[in-house]
This record gives structure tokens, sequence and C-alpha cells, in this order.
């Protein structure tokens, strides 16, 4: 039988490593970040790939374009969060660090824009 206290003491645990958080929110096992200001938990509002974003963004820490290598068949996305107080982040894949960023738009890839 599964412990449920234990799996989110788990989850709960994993969102503060940006390897494992990115891992958890990619998968869908994870439906809360850390509050980068405070440390504590909150509810992700928006999840999205930060190459799908435009205008285009780069991670803040180290400069590495979003959309770095998505031609290649091995490509893992970067990710932008936003969490339920307004919390906006990017979650860098070069450097893995998980840093707050200024509000950003949300563009897909093949959406039609007329």
């Amino acid at each position: 039988m599964v412990d449920v206290k234990q799996e989110q003491d788990f989850i709960i645990e994993q969102i503060y490593d940006p390897i494992s958080l990115h891992t958890l929110a990619s998968l869908g096992y994870s439906k809360i970040t850390p509050n980068l200001d405070n440390g504590e938990i909150e509810s992700i509002s928006l999840i999205e790939f930060a190459h799908f974003i435009d205008p285009p963004i780069s991670c803040p820490i180290c400069s590495t374009p979003s959309n770095e290598g998505s031609d290649s068949n091995f490509f893992t996305p970067s990710l932008v969060i936003k969490s339920a107080s307004g919390q906006c982040s990017y979650l860098c894949v070069s450097c893995w660090k998980h840093t707050k960023i200024p509000s950003f738009g949300i563009h897909s890839q093949g959406e039609d824009d007329s």
C-alpha cells in the first residue's frame, strides 16, 4: 500500500532541487514550486517549455537562449513557471538554476496567429 504522506513529503523535498523539480514538473508529478523569496511552497498556476515563449527569453544566470539545441533529438527544454502568487521563474537546463524572472508571454509554436 502506498503511504500518501510519505509520497507527499518526498515530492516536497525534491522541489528544492532544480534537477528534480524539472523532472517532476515535466512528467506532471509536481503541481508545486518553491517561492524563491521565502522558500515556502506554492501551487503552480502555469508551466510551459521556455522555447515556446514569445518574445524569446534566455536564462538570467548563464544567458543560454531557451531554444538552443531545439533542433536536436536529445533536446531537453528549460521551463518557465508561474506560481499561484504570481511569481515567475526560469528553470534552466544548462546551468540548472531556478531563478525569478519578470512576467512572460505565452506562445506555442504552430499556433495560428491570425
